[in-house]
């Protein structure tokens, strides 16, 4: 297993990947069905900013994004609960900070 960071210093996209993890983490309010729209539309909002994203779907079931980037790679994205903010993370392309 790798450390976000480790992962994130992968490429730019993979940089992306954790960044949406950790807004989707910092995004946790409660979890009520309010609460959890409240904190998948927080991630939301964070990864369309992202310069890669071309698309991003919340999964209304389960606790993860689908996330589509330019380059055709489409992953799957769950929280990342390590105290660190979405935009510190290392590789991240500078039009997302």
């Amino acid at each position: 297993m790798l450390s976000a960071d480790q992962f994130a210093s992968y490429g730019p996209e993979q940089a992306q990947k954790i960044a949406i993890g950790r807004a989707l983490a910092q995004g946790y309010v409660g979890s009520s069905v309010p609460d959890f729209a409240a904190q998948m539309g927080v991630a939301v909002a964070f990864a369309k900013a992202l310069p890669d994203v071309v698309d991003i779907r919340a999964d209304t079931l389960a606790y993860f994004l689908t996330v589509q980037f330019k380059s055709g790679w489409r992953t799957a994205v769950l929280p990342i609960a390590d105290g660190k903010a979405p935009q510190d993370t290392p590789g991240l392309p500078k039009a997302a900070s």
